[in-house]
């Protein structure tokens, strides 16, 4: 399942059937909304990447839309493919109650868990 958030910016007078015409789409939902600023954060939940890039495009194409932009994607099944092919131990590591936590380094990054570094 993918999940994003996507801020669709619209002309004023459009505002409202904007926000009409996103919530007739399946998977998406208004998060948030300024009218004065004509801006909505639409989260969008979508089965795989090419649905969610096809719903976003479909949410730029709506009469009175002036942009929608992604700014968050969230892959869970591609994220969990990667780590389970990169495991190495992790699972075993993680689920060994013998090792005290104040033993356990916390990396912060999902990038230094599959081997990477921020800059790659």
């Amino acid at each position: 399942m993918n999940i994003s958030s996507i801020v669709v910016k619209t002309i004023q007078s459009a505002f409202n059937s904007v926000k009409e015409a996103i919530l007739e789409v399946q998977g998406c939902e208004i998060y948030l909304e300024d009218e004065t600023s004509s801006q909505i954060i639409v989260v969008l939940e979508a089965k795989s990447t090419q649905e969610e890039v096809a719903i976003n495009k479909h949410l730029e194409s709506l009469p009175g839309v002036i942009n929608a932009n992604m700014h968050y994607t969230y892959q869970e099944d591609e994220l969990n493919a990667q780590l389970v092919s990169r495991q190495d131990g992790v699972i075993e590591f993680l689920n060994d109650d013998s090792i005290p936590a104040e033993n356990i380094a916390y990396s912060g990054s999902i990038a230094h868990l599959m081997g990477k570094s921020k800059n790659s």
